[in-house]
């Protein structure tokens, strides 16, 4: 079994987180915290390749943590993906799953990162990232875009 292939017709070649901000003011992160999340899915770019098709992507997770009287943690990741395709599938199609199944795969490996590093940083306590439906999250750009609050690039963050 090739433990690199998240679904039929595409390959997580591999991943790099691309920048990381971290302020921080909290010493134990609480349950009760005013916790607000953005995502934004960058535009999957092509890349050259002598077999199939290539494509990279990023994400940008901000999560912002806190108010004036418990301290804030501001916290933003950029991951990028690598994503080759298996088999026989058309561009169009393997551009979808990278989209889809590829920024799916970059969210969890963001989620498991942020994880850890939170969990260094508060003496007690961590930040876990919610689970994004990626089928919604692609309806409400598209909504967003016929009203013409997007360009084509997704250029507003989303609220998760």
């Amino acid at each position: 079994m090739d433990f690199n292939s998240i679904t039929a017709g595409i390959r997580m070649i591999g991943n790099s987180v691309t920048k990381l901000q971290i302020s921080n003011e909290i010493v134990d992160l609480g349950t009760e915290a005013q916790k607000s999340f953005g995502l934004f899915i960058h535009k999957p770019q092509k890349e050259s390749s002598d077999v199939g098709f290539m494509y990279s992507e990023v994400i940008s997770i901000e999560v912002h943590i806190g108010d004036e009287f418990t301290g804030k943690t501001s916290l933003i990741m950029d991951i990028e993906g690598a994503f080759e395709s298996v088999g026989t599938i058309s561009e169009e199609n393997f551009k979808t799953l990278v989209a889809l199944n590829g920024a799916s795969a970059l969210l969890g490996i963001a989620r498991g990162k942020i994880e850890a590093i939170s969990s260094v940083i508060y003496n007690t306590g961590k930040i876990t990232i919610p689970f994004v439906n990626m089928i919604e999250y692609y309806k409400e750009i598209s909504k967003e875009k016929a009203k013409g609050k997007l360009n084509d690039n997704h250029s507003r963050d989303r609220s998760i």
